[in-house]
């Protein structure tokens, strides 16, 4: 009852924090969008808006310097673009030079592909040192946040409702190319105190793609050193039309191969849950609570909770050759039962644990 209650307080506690800062007399104004920053500096936005991106064809603000703080101020940023256009990104972090040390917080971004992004690389060109902290961003296609980088933090978010086609994320990271100098247990990814509602996709066997659906609410790959701690997860889905080899996934981790493997993964005291709204429509046999792949060494899932998912924590395919096993410790998995439309009763959390080495508590 604790952890369900602490789910809940979460909720209370981030509704409130970042609901906005006393204007900064030292920052250099974002006052009208579609905005580029091109010069380091502290940045603030200074009023609610409201953008219409298929009228500029592009991103809503994008930061093409090093060194930036852009603060929200509490304000919300809403596309109204058509429903069938491409809507863009809210903040895009270019990273054609390498830029380091950006940091995106206390907003909300509404109505757009994803909330921030910095995925598009060019060669070499790998960012670091990026923060995306207090943002609430709501009704995206693709995910919420999305960055691919070395020494990344994305802490006390609010997603809700990232409805895409074949892939959705609440959260993704993505580390560089494994080269020597990025794989020391220094390159760390902190996921923590981020809360994430409603990742579905809604691909059927019908619609002629082919492909398979994922939905992840936080999914983390290629980082020698991660902690992904105190997030709430809740209602991660595909459709149950969808092909064979879908699957949803509250946390989804796939670390590194077996040369790379150098840091440390820690999952501590998160909240997994899905209840019967999502149930109803979902695909059996496919959530897992949390799955990790190739861990690296000194992996453990400590304190977590799990409600309702088909199977609660899946580390069958981490182990590799001479790489210890994921360790498992208090950790909470439990059935959430329904009836369905027809009168079936149905029970979740088919498997509890598979893989992985369960200590004594």
């Amino acid at each position: 009852m604790f952890k369900v209650a602490r789910f809940f307080r979460i909720f209370a506690i981030l509704a409130v924090v970042g609901a906005g800062a006393a204007a900064n007399a030292d920052c250099m104004p974002i006052s009208s969008l579609p905005y580029q920053v091109s010069a380091s500096g502290f940045y603030c936005v200074t009023a609610d808006f409201s953008v219409n991106s298929d009228s500029y064809k592009g991103d809503t603000i994008t930061v093409d310097a090093s060194n930036v703080d852009i603060d929200f101020q509490g304000h919300t940023v809403t596309n109204t673009a058509p429903s069938t256009s491409n809507r863009g990104v809210g903040v895009r972090i270019l990273n054609f030079t390498a830029l380091h040390d950006v940091t995106i917080h206390n907003g909300s971004l509404y109505w757009f592909e994803a909330g921030v992004v910095a995925n598009n690389f060019d060669a070499g060109a790998q960012p670091s040192n990026l923060t995306v902290d207090h943002m609430t961003i709501q009704n995206t296609r693709t995910s919420g946040i999305y960055l691919n980088g070395i020494n990344l933090r994305v802490t006390n978010n609010t997603i809700n409702s990232v409805i895409g086609s074949t892939l959705a994320f609440g959260i993704e990271l993505q580390c560089c190319s494994p080269a020597p100098n990025n794989m020391t247990a220094s390159n760390r990814a902190v996921v923590q105190g981020n809360i994430i509602s409603g990742v579905k996709v809604s691909a059927k066997a019908t619609d002629g793609t082919n492909a398979r659906a994922n939905a992840l609410g936080i999914y983390v790959a290629g980082f020698p050193n991660l902690v992904i701690r105190d997030n709430a997860i809740n209602g991660v889905m595909v459709q149950k039309t969808a092909l064979p080899g879908s699957g949803a996934f509250g946390i989804a981790i796939n670390q590194m191969d077996e040369s790379h493997q150098v840091g440390g993964l820690i999952i501590q005291d998160n909240i997994v849950q899905n209840n019967s709204i999502y149930f109803r429509g979902s695909k059996p046999n496919s959530s897992v609570g949390i799955s990790i792949g190739f861990p690296g060494d000194h992996a453990i899932v400590i304190g977590s909770t799990i409600m309702g998912m088909d199977t609660g924590i899946d580390a069958n395919n981490a182990s590799m050759p001479n790489t210890p096993p994921v360790l498992l410790l208090n950790n909470a998995i439990t059935a959430i039962n329904w009836t369905n439309a027809d009168g079936v009763p149905n029970a979740a959390t088919l498997i509890p644990i598979k893989g992985g080495v369960t200590l004594p508590q």
